[in-house]
């Protein structure tokens, strides 16, 4: 029930947008047809036939006087991704439904492998349904002042420290969303080294930090923290060094 109401909501405010930038544009450019709206399904019918045959979108009173005042108009001020990304979830989650029950029909009359079939069938229909979002570039150009603004303004939310001071002033970081970076040298020359130390910074900020090793069980990578967060020698612990137990066990 909570999804249909946010999906309702998000219908809602998106023919309220179309109305408030008087374009069809949100629509046109992610694809939404009258398959995305199930309670304002003729609403949205009516507004983009009336454009396709008048090129331009029907007035506010026209629009009432066709659903004999059964709108609720909204100043809309969510992000247009998030109504988007709404209808769009709605849509898959009732699609969803539809299609699982009918595999739960198969299951029920005992034919597996033809449920094993339809499965597939599933999810190669809803991978190619996965759209890329477009956007518009000139349109939406004050968008980008906006994220040019909240960079400048606070740069660690969009940027990940080095942790070594000449690699920030040349990088300004890594970039959180649009960067990444390989480090590439002969065995034995520190790459892993160097990526636990960068991957240590990103902790320290605050982050959540993935590390996958092929070569180097879950100690040895401890250990190389260790001897970055507590000073204590490497080949000490990795060789189980007894001179170093209490230095050791004070810094766990």
């Amino acid at each position: 029930m909570a999804q249909q109401a946010s999906g309702a909501l998000a219908e809602l405010q998106c023919i309220n947008y179309i109305f408030q930038k008087n374009s069809l544009q949100v629509a046109v450019l992610n694809g939404l047809t009258e398959d995305h709206f199930t309670v304002y399904k003729e609403h949205f019918k009516y507004v983009v036939d009336f454009y396709n045959k008048y090129n331009q979108l029907p007035s506010r009173e026209a629009f009432q006087v066709e659903f004999q005042d059964k709108f609720e108009w909204l100043n809309v001020t969510d992000p247009e991704k998030f109504i988007v990304d709404k209808l769009k979830e709605t849509k898959l989650y009732r699609d969803l439904i539809v299609d699982y029950n009918k595999l739960a029909d198969l299951l029920r009359a005992e034919k597996s492998d033809i449920a094993v079939e339809k499965m597939g069938e599933i999810a190669q229909k809803y991978l190619k349904e996965k759209t890329t979002p477009v956007i518009d570039l000139i349109g939406d150009a004050s968008l980008r002042y906006d994220t040019y603004l909240e960079k400048a303004s606070n740069p660690q939310r969009a940027f990940i420290t080095t942790g070594i001071k000449e690699l920030d002033e040349i990088l300004g970081g890594w970039d959180m969303v649009n960067e990444s970076a390989v480090i590439a040298a002969r065995t034995g020359f520190g790459k892993s080294w160097w990526l636990i130390f960068f991957a240590l910074q990103a902790a320290k900020q605050g982050l959540k930090v993935g590390f996958y090793s092929g070569e180097m069980e879950a100690d040895l990578v401890g250990y190389r923290l260790d001897t970055f967060l507590g000073g204590i020698a490497n080949g000490s612990m990795t060789h189980g060094n007894i001179n170093i137990k209490d230095q050791y066990k004070s810094y766990i």
